[in-house]
């Protein structure tokens, strides 16, 4: 059989199936569970911002006998997305297809070579754009001593004295008087995550029940959120070296260790609710639903390989930075 040449490369969908499975089983990544995915067709488009200060008016009044109610609009604002798409490929020489005995699959094993490369840059996207100080409305600092609320400080969760529960219930009102609506998902690095499973005031609220284990869903009772989230996605920060073992290695967690993010999402797009943030996910590219990835495969007669590329197309926008609180150094606070 006449094996396509690297010009007659082809969406494979077995292979797309594949690693939307494999993204679908990987709990230790954040990307794609916070924030609403909107499937797009075209790589540019707009989307609706609402202005809140129409919407939280009281503009209801009497209608006079015979005559008709008070009329009342809001205008709307937009914004603009572009989605950018991110690709990896890999080959797959004649002589390692020749060599593979089953049950190893080959192919199974460099597509999700890849998707572990996807899901690794698509976590450090999602940093980059949403887990970090001054991209949100509220940015809050933690102290070892002396915390202020009026200057953005709050006293870290690891420091005597503390009180997360009380602090974070002190914001999401602040959130919710300034514009309606409360936080309903934490994301907390893995040290935060640690130390608030083990603080005093945490343990105190569960000594008493039959939940003797604090769990994530524990956490969000006990914080009044819906989804706590603790990401232990990991990246290789250390240049390749063909002379190490392992080609080079320094692990760290993608997601900072210390901070967190209280935020509101919605759990579904919706053209009239807000939400901290959106992904936008170009479908009409690649056809993928979702905030997923597809497969294409070929082959290269020149390098007698089979090649096999990954592609996402996304934007990660924050649409309402008011609804986002962002805690640097929620633990480990350096010292004054």
């Amino acid at each position: 059989m006449t094996r396509p040449t690297a010009r007659q490369g082809n969406f494979d969908p077995l292979l797309t199936n594949l690693v939307v499975a494999y993204m679908q089983n990987e709990t230790r990544f954040v990307a794609d569970k916070v924030f609403p995915v909107v499937p797009v067709q075209f790589a540019d488009g707009q989307y609706v911002v609402y202005p809140r200060g129409y919407f939280w008016r009281d503009q209801v009044g009497p209608r006079p006998y015979g005559g008709q109610p008070r009329v009342a609009d809001f205008q709307l604002s937009r914004d603009t997305y572009h989605c950018e798409e991110h690709a990896l490929r890999t080959m797959l020489d004649e002589r390692d297809r020749a060599n593979a005995m089953p049950p190893y699959d080959p192919e199974a094993a460099k597509v999700r070579f890849l998707m572990q490369q996807h899901l690794i840059h698509r976590d450090r996207d999602w940093v980059a754009r949403y887990f970090q100080p001054n991209v949100w409305g509220t940015d809050l600092t933690g102290v070892d001593d002396s915390p202020d609320a009026n200057a953005g400080t709050f006293l870290a969760f690891d420091q005597d004295g503390s009180d997360p529960i009380a602090t974070v219930d002190y914001w999401k009102d602040a959130m919710a008087e300034a514009t309606g609506y409360e936080p309903n998902v934490m994301v907390l690095g893995r040290t935060a995550f640690r130390v608030l499973k083990n603080h005093p005031a945490v343990i105190a609220r569960i000594q008493y029940t039959q939940r003797g284990v604090v769990t994530a869903e524990l956490l969000a009772e006990l914080f009044g959120v819906s989804r706590v989230l603790a990401p232990g996605g990991v990246v290789n920060t250390a240049e390749e070296n063909v002379d190490h073992p392992e080609g080079g290695l320094d692990l760290q967690f993608i997601v900072p260790k210390t901070d967190m993010l209280l935020c509101y999402a919605t759990s579904s797009p919706s053209m009239d609710e807000p939400s901290a943030g959106y992904i936008f996910s170009w479908r009409g590219l690649l056809g993928a639903e979702g905030f997923a990835a597809a497969t294409f495969r070929g082959y290269d007669d020149k390098a007698y390989s089979d090649w096999f590329d990954v592609r996402m197309a996304y934007d990660m926008k924050i649409v309402a930075p008011d609804l986002g609180i962002y805690f640097r150094y929620a633990v480990e606070p350096p010292s004054a």
